[in-house]
C-alpha cells in the first residue's frame, strides 16, 4: 500500500489471506477489540484486521487531507488506484460503489462526513463477480484530530 502524502508505505504481511467476498481492514493504531467498540460493529469472520502500528513503525494510514492510496502487488506493480483524494483537512469517509469502477473517479465513491455512523468497516461493497481486488473504503473519523481509528479497507471479490 502506498499513500501519496507523508511518504507512508505499508506492506501487508505475506501470510495474510483474505477470503473471496471478504475484507482486509488496515487501521492506523487500534486493537481489533478497541476498533470494534469505537465503531459499534462486530467484524465478521470474512474480515481480516491489521493494526498497522503493531507490525510496523510506520502507522498507516495517516489521513489528514489530500492523500490518495494505491494498492501494489509484491513486485510493486499497481493493482488498484490511485484513489480519489481526501479533501484538505480530511474528515471524510469514502465508500466504493463496486470494484468495477475506476478508483480515481469521484463517481465511483459515496462521500460523507466522517462519523462512526457513516463508516461501514467490513461491509457495504457488492461483488461484480469478476474476481477483483479493490480499495473499498477510506475512513478519516471525525474526532477533530488524527487517531488510531482511521482505516483503509480492501475488498477481495
Amino acid at each position: 500500500m502506498r499513500q501519496s502524502t507523508a511518504n507512508v508505505n505499508f506492506t501487508v504481511p505475506a501470510a495474510t489471506l483474505v477470503p473471496h467476498g471478504g475484507h482486509l481492514i488496515i487501521a492506523r493504531n487500534a486493537t481489533k477489540a478497541a476498533f470494534q467498540t469505537f465503531y459499534g460493529k462486530a467484524l465478521g469472520t470474512n474480515v481480516v484486521y491489521i493494526n498497522s502500528a503493531a507490525i510496523s513503525a510506520t502507522q498507516f494510514p495517516r489521513i489528514s487531507g489530500t492523500e490518495t492510496f494505491t494498492l501494489n502487488d509484491s513486485q510493486l506493480v499497481t493493482v488498484e488506484g490511485p484513489t480519489i483524494a481526501e479533501p484538505a483537512g480530511g474528515l471524510r469517509t469514502f465508500q466504493r460503489l463496486n470494484c468495477g469502477t475506476a478508483a480515481g473517479a469521484v463517481s465511483s465513491w459515496q462521500s460523507s462526513a466522517s462519523s462512526v455512523a457513516t463508516a461501514s468497516p467490513g461491509s457495504g461493497i457488492l461483488s461484480t463477480g469478476q474476481n477483483r481486488v479493490c480499495i473499498s473504503e477510506i475512513a478519516d473519523v471525525a474526532t477533530g484530530a488524527s487517531n488510531g481509528f482511521e482505516y483503509l479497507e480492501i475488498f477481495v471479490e
